[in-house]
């Protein structure tokens, strides 16, 4: 009798153990599945208020999510529509310099970064999707000094669900990686 208890108690943790597991796999799914809801609604989002033009940095933060980050919103042909005033600080552009057509999002990229950010807009252009602390990535400044950031790149789409911008928004870590001196 005493060992059909043990086998009992036995089975009855294992089940337990297995219900929790799969309990914990679900919980993760959940949450999955939350964030990409969470990314289509900011594509939504987007989508609504995408036909203002001039839309101020308070109304783009609101729409992307982001009250501590600096940010830009690109345009599919990689033209500047907005930059937060810190970034115009910090790397020595204005808007109006950015939206000029000379200059576009990859002429800011370190050369050795270029090949791997590449790639990165590949992916991230296969599906209408945010992706989130991309990098280390190295951007330009006026001066031809380099920032090393974590990007986050979230999809704006139009009315018909087709892209047609993207917020990229900078995480600055020089401070956490240090600055080497061979980035110059």
């Amino acid at each position: 009798m005493p060992n059909y208890i043990s086998k009992k108690k036995i089975f009855i943790i294992a089940v337990l153990m297995f219900a929790i597991t799969m309990s914990s796999v679900f919980m993760f799914t959940k949450e999955e599945e939350l964030n990409k809801e969470n990314s289509q609604y900011q594509s939504f989002i987007l989508n609504d208020l995408n036909h203002k033009d001039d839309l101020n940095e308070d109304a783009y933060r609101k729409i992307i999510n982001n009250n501590e980050n600096d940010f830009i919103i690109v345009n599919t042909d990689r033209t500047f529509k907005f930059i937060t005033p810190n970034l115009e600080k910090a790397h020595g552009y204005t808007l109006e310099e950015m939206k000029s057509g000379k200059i576009n999002v990859l002429t800011f990229i370190h050369p050795k970064d270029l090949p791997a950010f590449s790639n990165i807009l590949m992916e991230f252009h296969k599906k209408l999707e945010t992706m989130s602390n991309v990098g280390p990535i190295r951007v330009k400044t006026k001066e031809g000094e380099f920032i090393n950031y974590l990007i986050t790149l979230i999809p704006f789409t139009n009315d018909d669900g087709e892209r047609v911008g993207t917020a990229v928004i900078f995480k600055n870590i020089d401070n956490l990686l240090g600055k080497p001196e061979t980035q110059k």
